[in-house]
């Protein structure tokens, strides 16, 4: 079920994009900031405009070692490790803490984050992909301490906010 502000998210295995598992829990002790994506997103204000923010606050951040930045694909058919890794390798492996992680074959998984978020998603399967959007300061215990819903916010906004927060 949908968790609250200073609700602890529970655990989730995905894949990186070099097809390791990887668990939430195995960032514990950073913050995390969270957002949701998929590749063939035809939408340039959804998918592409969050991978965009996501660029700003990683370079706002990038003097900090405490916070990661994870996007994650919802599209656990067509968005393998590689496929990400050819979408998103490039931009991601210059910062050290910017991560994308596939839910292929962590279908259950995927659906326990988004759920725990409020993010949804459907239509995978009949590739026709229909989602809202949501993003999610996670604190080191995994405490959702901020959710940004839809596509309307600023990463200045957003940057001005985790700084607050993770004080």
């Amino acid at each position: 079920s949908e968790r609250k502000i200073s609700e602890i998210i529970d655990d989730v295995t995905l894949l990186n994009i070099d097809s390791s598992e990887v668990k939430l829990l195995d960032s514990d002790g950073n913050f995390r900031f969270i957002s949701f994506i998929f590749t063939r997103c035809p939408m340039p204000n959804m998918c592409p405009a969050i991978v965009m923010k996501n660029n700003y606050l990683v370079q706002s951040f990038k003097n900090r070692h405490d916070i990661d930045f994870i996007m994650v694909s919802f599209d656990y058919i067509h968005d393998t490790p590689s496929v990400l890794k050819d979408f998103y390798g490039s931009i991601t492996a210059e910062h050290d803490n910017w991560y994308v992680w596939s839910s292929a074959g962590k279908v259950s998984d995927v659906y326990r984050l988004t759920k725990q978020v409020g993010c949804e998603f459907w239509g995978v399967e009949e590739n026709n992909i229909g989602h809202n959007l949501r993003s999610v300061l996670l604190g080191p215990d995994r405490k959702i301490l901020g959710i940004w819903p839809g596509t309307d916010w600023l990463a200045g906004d957003v940057e001005n906010s985790i700084q607050v927060l993770m004080q």
